[in-house]
């Protein structure tokens, strides 16, 4: 137990599973029941985000929080930090901003050796097995053959990667990644394409269908792959994307830099099924523990980018309440989170006859759910339906058509389940809240800053939404 602004804090890891070392896990259950708290607040970070770094998003978000409670308060409030492996590519924390933002810096563009940011990959990918893959991944964008059996065997080895993770426990997740079966000059010519496109719309000045991109103030960082013009190598025109036999001849730089691309887009897809897995099997059951031996304590979920489609998977690893009892999980607050703003419907509305992966769950918050989305997070606006689509055979490019199908819950809130639409108070301001209902809170003119291409995804430490989060719990 440690401490944050006069509020005891833990920490909880689990791995890819959701496994957890079995005494720390006992040893936290304990310290919790005897501390007497009335209130639990529990937050994962996103993807991306390592140990240090998630250490600094929990330091900076509970640490304004008890600022904001009124004067006179008997809540007895804890918080807990979860982590879980998700960090991808070379990115090492960046001082805060000014703004608050609590992002990651951008992976650098003068790496000596274009594998090197694979080769950081083995954090997140501990077994060796995969980090001799991850190798071989590394050694193949080092090399940059020429030949096309090379660009071949890397996706081989992508899809040696893919087989062995834990199998998906979601229907949004079924099945692998179309591009692991994909003619790989053609994979690798697509999404070359894909981050000249992305580039193009950013530094022309506009997000796509996810609004205006931002300013170049300091801020938000990359939690979702990057597209910036910094990775677009100015070595050749670009290629047809018919394959070798189609007129490209010998394997370009720019393809190597659209397969780099193709892994990140993969590797977002593994971590977006893993967060899932974590929540389900790892935090669901932990907050089931944590109720059967302190029935009284009020749980609050908090999740930032992928950390929020973890939080609200663990309502699916949620025993059921009984009969007359009230569930342990009181509130949901999802910041700017990167996954599919249907995952709650009761149909979608491209599909009626299937339902979201999370149909029901709001049933198991005994409180109110609230997804807070902005139109300055170019990351869920432009890159998340890009790498959504990359996995869909009808994927015809970011339309506004395709952002409906295949847009982000931090892009513009939860779909196809009658949310409440408010903007984002100020501190101090009521809101109404209705229990076990999402509200939709467009927090753009707070969550601003940040360069492309994430935009202001990781800008999420403002006091305003600490507010509309403890409103949400009852605490203010």
């Amino acid at each position: 137990m440690a401490d944050i602004a006069g509020w005891p804090h833990w920490e909880i890891q689990f791995d890819r599973a959701g496994n957890t070392d079995a005494a720390a896990r006992t040893a936290l259950l304990d310290q919790i029941r005897a501390a007497g708290l009335t209130d639990v607040l529990v937050m994962s970070h996103g993807w991306g985000a390592g140990v240090d770094h998630a250490r600094q998003l929990y330091q900076q978000w509970f640490g304004m929080l008890p600022r904001l409670l009124p004067h006179g308060s008997t809540a007895r409030t804890g918080t807990i930090g979860v982590f879980w492996p998700s960090l991808l590519w070379d990115s090492p924390p960046s001082a805060p901003a000014a703004g608050g933002a609590a992002g990651l810096a951008e992976p650098s563009s003068g790496d000596a050796q274009p594998g090197a940011p694979v080769l950081a990959l083995t954090a997140a990918y501990p077994d060796p097995g995969q980090q001799q893959i991850l190798g071989e991944l590394a050694a193949l964008l080092n090399e940059q053959s020429t030949d096309p059996q090379a660009l071949a065997r890397f996706q081989e080895r992508m899809r040696a990667l893919s087989a062995t993770e834990p199998e998906t426990i979601a229907a949004e997740d079924a099945g692998p990644p179309s591009m692991l079966n994909e003619d790989p000059v053609a994979l690798a010519s697509r999404f070359a394409a894909a981050l000249d496109e992305a580039s193009g719309q950013l530094a022309g000045g506009s997000a796509g269908p996810g609004g205006p991109a931002p300013g170049a103030d300091d801020g938000g960082a990359a939690d979702l792959p990057e597209g910036g013009a910094a990775d677009l190598p100015d070595i050749t025109p670009p290629d047809t994307g018919q394959g070798a036999a189609g007129g490209i001849g010998s394997i370009t730089s720019r393809l190597w830099n659209g397969a780099k691309s193709a892994l990140q887009e993969f590797t977002y897809w593994q971590m977006k099924r893993r967060a899932g897995i974590v929540g389900q099997q790892g935090l669901g059951p932990l907050i089931n523990d944590l109720a059967s031996g302190t029935p009284d304590l009020r749980v609050h979920l908090i999740g930032h980018s992928f950390g929020g489609r973890l939080v609200s998977f663990s309502l699916a690893g949620l025993a059921g309440p009984a009969a007359g009892q009230l569930s342990p999980v009181r509130s949901v607050t999802l910041l700017e989170g990167a996954f599919s703003h249907f995952a709650f419907a009761s149909a979608l509305p491209f599909d009626p006859g299937k339902p979201g992966a999370l149909k029901g769950m709001t049933q198991r918050v005994d409180g109110p759910l609230l997804a807070c989305h902005s139109s300055h997070d170019t990351a869920l606006g432009v890159m998340y339906p890009i790498a959504s689509l990359a996995d869909q055979d009808d994927a015809s490019g970011l339309t506004d058509d395709a952002m409906s199908r295949w847009g982000a819950i931090g892009h513009d809130g939860a779909q196809a389940v009658n949310a409440a639409q408010v903007t984002l108070k100020n501190t101090g301001q009521g809101y109404t809240f209705t229990s076990g209902q999402f509200t939709n809170i467009d927090a753009s003119a707070v969550v601003c800053h940040g360069d492309p291409p994430s935009g202001a995804h990781s800008d999420i430490v403002h006091p305003e939404l600490g507010w509309a989060m403890l409103s949400a719990a009852g605490l203010v």
